[in-house]
């Protein structure tokens, strides 16, 4: 034991540091959203009642495959549908990840590289975020090292990895449809590799990747026009003035917005709401040291490619394959946000660059690798200390709005004052609390409402899949309770002798108001809602 622990010790002290970044002030960092929700509520169906083929894609307007809720299903049993617990399995497999960059590097060149790789992975303060939520793009980075590593050992001609290559872009059709960058990844190792088209030992991968579009195929047969139609339709009657908000697709997609989206993986700017970087939004808070750092990240993602036009011609053709494969997910991914924002007229959001970030830390890597090859090993442990400094401190200095622990704390203080059962329970105020997942935390805690709020724009969901704990079109109960933010001015003193209570905790509070009389419609929601907006 005492040997195993000495050769390992850099790639043990490695995983420590993954771990302690993704379980640093864990309760604090919990995020849970109307995302979640709409996962946690499919997962609870099939748990509860039984598998289903698809799912529903709100993005696409469509359904896809289930797979990831389906191998979620076990996970979501065992831990009762507990949102807390199952994003600490996101946390636990980010530190996975971090150990399959290792692998990554290490069979690209060797384990110096693998231990650069990792650590970077280790310390970014952004993987760390996205490795604190357990939905679509939880296993985005974890598939993609494992399509770079199958692409590296195909270099080697053992085709039998081919299954590495492909079957992590089968998750586009059953999780995430970013996930297609893979795809496009897979048909450059093949054209780039010169690999044969036809083999026998692609069988069993091929067959594997068939399998998984049948679900897909098989509910389009059972229920014709309820898969592609509305796919097709959604994607061709789009236009500039239906893209989203603000229209502006394409300034998401300036080479300044890309670099920042890049350089925030290693230099994350501290943040009062640092969940923000979740959200659909055109601009985020630029990257820390702004310009200085996006130049030092141009730099190590350029050195590769300049070491191999100056020693290729020492360098073995294997070699060069092992360097130039991390670029295929890179390269594919920048084709794909260019369709996916120029022609579908789409947005490209913070979030969307995770499935990158194996491939992006694994080319800076080798960066880093060809300047301990000139002998300033001592500028990269500089390097090193000053990432680890810049991402601790953000950890550090940053908070999460409204945790998901703060909501489940909040929601038992209001179930002690009010009567839920006879209670309808609405939010307004900002994104972060109206796409807050309350329907699902108020129903895992077992608190049962006559009513609660419907994010109209997912309604269509969550009325074709049942997902309803209740019935919607039923009148509301003898209470109103509003959840918003604390301190908001439109609820002071706006509800007259209809106001019964309020209580807070933390920067959520509740107002209960008195409906015996059924006076209360969505409209009042709505006007509460626009005269919100006014003040912001």
């Amino acid at each position: 034991m005492k040997i195993f622990f000495r050769k390992n010790a850099t790639l043990i002290f490695i995983l420590l540091v993954s771990a302690f970044f993704r379980l640093y002030k864990f309760h604090q960092f919990q995020y849970f959203s109307g995302d979640e929700e709409i996962f946690y509520f499919l997962v609870r169906k099939i748990v509860e009642v039984k598998p289903v083929l698809v799912v529903p894609n709100a993005q696409l307007s469509t359904s896809i495959g289930s797979f990831f809720h389906l191998l979620s299903a076990p996970l979501f049993y065992l831990t009762m549908g507990s949102p807390v617990i199952m994003s600490l399995f996101a946390s636990i497999l980010g530190v996975f990840t971090t150990y399959f960059v290792y692998v990554a590097g290490k069979i690209i060149l060797d384990k110096r590289l693998g231990y650069i790789a990792s650590f970077l992975y280790a310390t970014s303060a952004l993987v760390s975020l996205f490795d604190r939520r357990w939905w679509a793009l939880t296993l985005d980075p974890l598939l993609a090292v494992i399509h770079i590593i199958g692409a590296v050992k195909l270099v080697e001609k053992k085709i039998i990895y081919l299954f590495l290559l492909l079957f992590p872009a089968t998750f586009a059709w059953h999780s995430d449809p970013s996930l297609t960058v893979l795809l496009l990844s897979s048909l450059l190792v093949f054209i780039v590799f010169r690999l044969p088209l036809i083999k026998r030992e692609y069988l069993f991968t091929f067959l594997f990747v068939l399998i998984s579009i049948l679900p897909i195929l098989v509910f389009e047969i059972r229920h014709p026009g309820t898969v592609f139609r509305p796919f097709f339709v959604h994607i061709f009657s789009r236009n500039t003035e239906e893209s989203l908000i603000g229209n502006n697709f394409r300034s998401t997609l300036s080479v300044d917005t890309i670099f920042q989206n890049f350089t925030r993986f290693f230099f994350l700017t501290p943040s009062e709401n640092i969940s923000l970087y979740f959200h659909y939004r055109n601009s985020y808070p630029k990257p820390l040291g702004y310009h200085f750092t996006e130049v030092i990240l141009l730099i190590f993602l350029s050195l590769p490619i300049w070491y191999l036009v100056v020693k290729r011609s020492v360098l073995k053709p294997v070699e060069i394959k092992k360097f130039i494969s991390p670029y295929f997910v890179l390269f594919s991914f920048l084709f794909g946000i260019s369709f996916y924002s120029y022609l579908l007229k789409y947005s490209v959001h913070q979030h969307y660059y995770v499935v990158t970030f194996p491939a992006v830390v694994l080319i800076i890597s080798e960066g880093l690798f060809f300047i301990s090859k000139l002998g300033l090993q001592k500028f990269i442990y500089i390097f090193f200390c000053f990432l680890l400094l810049a991402n601790i401190n953000t950890l550090v200095n940053s908070t999460v709005t409204y945790p998901t622990r703060d909501k489940i704390v909040f929601l038992e203080k209001l179930a002690d004052n009010v009567s839920l059962r006879d209670s309808s329970v609405y939010v307004f105020g900002n994104r972060d609390i109206t796409d807050g997942g309350w329907i699902y935390l108020l129903g895992s805690m077992g608190l049962k409402v006559q009513r609660s709020y419907l994010n109209w724009g997912w309604d269509w969901i969550y009325r074709s899949h049942g997902l309803f704990p209740y019935d919607p079109d039923q009148p509301d109960g003898k209470h109103i309770v509003i959840i918003h933010e604390t301190g908001n001015p439109v609820v002071q003193n706006s509800f007259g002798e209809r106001f019964l209570n309020s209580l807070s905790q933390g920067k959520i509070s509740a107002t209960i108001l008195d409906n015996s009389q059924r006076w209360y419609s969505d409209q009042l929601l709505e006007n509460i809602q626009k005269e919100y907006n006014k003040f912001n």
